[in-house]
């Protein structure tokens, strides 16, 4: 299954030079899944918001590929790798990693579900019709 970048983009991201992280990241008031540190307008690190008992903390990713939101992405070859995603400006437009991944398989998962039970009611509306149907048939 073939996505671009944009369409799993996570841009609920804050980006802030490297001095000024730590200000950003010590309470739970910032509203973001990322924050993306920069120095000198190049990424240097990405971390990644999640509640632990209620407080929000933050695991760091170093690792990453920079790539463009129009990027065509293969699901099926993924290998849990955090993208950076810029537009056509060279503009930070958002992150995918795992998390991004996820949440766009159980989507389309719960979709199929759906689909599958619109099939299945059809199937039964379509057996019922011809068990009742006694037209044309002799005794």
């Amino acid at each position: 299954m073939k996505k671009t970048v944009r369409a799993l983009l996570n841009n609920r991201i804050i980006k802030v030079a490297e001095g000024e992280a730590s200000r950003y990241m010590g309470g739970s008031f910032i509203d973001c899944d990322y924050v993306v540190v920069t120095k000198n307008d190049e990424v240097r690190k990405i971390y990644d918001a999640y509640k632990s008992n209620n407080r929000k903390k933050y695991r760091v990713i170093e690792d990453f590929v920079v790539t463009s939101e129009e990027e065509v992405f293969n699901l099926e070859n993924y290998n849990g790798e955090t993208f950076l995603a810029v537009n056509e400006k060279g503009e930070i437009a958002g992150v995918v990693s795992t998390r991004e991944i996820i949440s766009f398989m159980n989507d389309y998962i719960k979709n199929l579900k759906n689909e599958l039970d619109l099939v299945k009611t059809d199937l039964e509306a379509f057996m019922a019709c011809g068990d009742n149907d006694t037209r044309g048939k002799r005794d």
